[in-house]
């Protein structure tokens, strides 16, 4: 069940949809308010660049905390870097805005007051199709643009 908001933004190559729709992410139900993608030749130029990026995927925000949670706990395993990851509670996280990508490898979360609250990366598969957003980004505002 897809509704679409009649809102959709672009800005500097990242684009918004605000949706309401439920979406499967490692077998998990999740609600999903808005999709971020990139432009073609954002993604194009970024490819010239670094010709061993992957691609992108189509980031989700997502609501729920619970399921950010185990998305977390389950990216964490057998990651050299996991004990320092602070993973919240479900209702902490809800207080935060949370983004996945839409096979729930990597997400990140921003506080309300616009910083970056925390983020992970699973350690099953490497992945260049985040750093856009995760592991190249200079500091928490840059990701706070974005969004």
């Amino acid at each position: 069940m897809e509704s679409l908001v009649a809102k959709s933004r672009r800005t500097r190559g990242v684009n918004k949809r605000d949706v309401r729709k439920i979406a499967k992410v490692r077998g998990n139900d999740v609600n999903v308010i808005s999709e971020f993608t990139l432009d073609n030749k954002v993604e194009t130029d970024i490819k010239d660049a670094f010709p061993k990026f992957k691609g992108t995927q189509v980031i989700y925000e997502i609501t729920n905390g619970d399921v950010y949670r185990k998305l977390i706990i389950e990216g964490l395993q057998g990651n050299k870097f996991a004990a320092s990851v602070t993973v919240h509670t479900p209702e902490e996280f809800n207080g935060m805005r949370m983004f996945v990508t839409e096979d729930g490898s990597t997400g990140i979360t921003l506080t309300k007051e616009g910083f970056l609250g925390g983020s992970f990366s699973s350690s099953e598969k490497p992945t260049q199709r985040w750093r856009i957003y995760h592991g190249d980004c200079d500091d928490a505002i840059n990701v706070k643009k974005l969004f």
